[in-house]
């Protein structure tokens, strides 16, 4: 789904890359919670937790921007903004997040001249 109710979900990532949607997110963290953490379903009735990994954002065509526009990164400091503010908020609501990583510093470089 890339629109609801004729207007966009969020601001499109690089090539396939999702949507900025931080209120998808935080319905993720409840289901998973409701579906895998929950001691009232889990099998063992132990008490699981959710660490969220390799999580980021991909800005659409960043190689065309100007240097100015990348090195500001407005579009990924409100990805981020808004995700970790969803994740608190799950905390907050008792869903047992012990953990957040976002993308490692180290990325593909898709210029074959500088592999």
């Amino acid at each position: 789904m890339t629109e609801r109710d004729g207007k966009s979900i969020g601001h499109r990532g690089h090539n396939g890359h999702p949507y900025i949607v931080p209120w998808g997110f935080g319905r993720l963290l409840q289901h998973v919670r409701n579906v895998w953490t929950n001691p009232s379903v889990t099998c063992d009735h132990r008490d699981l937790s959710i660490v969220v990994t390799e999580n980021g954002y991909a800005e659409q065509d960043e190689g065309d921007l100007p240097l100015e526009t990348i090195v500001n990164d407005e579009n990924r400091q409100h990805y981020f903004d808004s995700y970790i503010h969803e994740l608190v908020q799950a905390r907050k609501a008792g869903i047992p997040v012990a953990g957040y990583f976002g993308w490692s510093l180290l990325e593909w470089v898709t210029d074959t001249s500088m592999r």
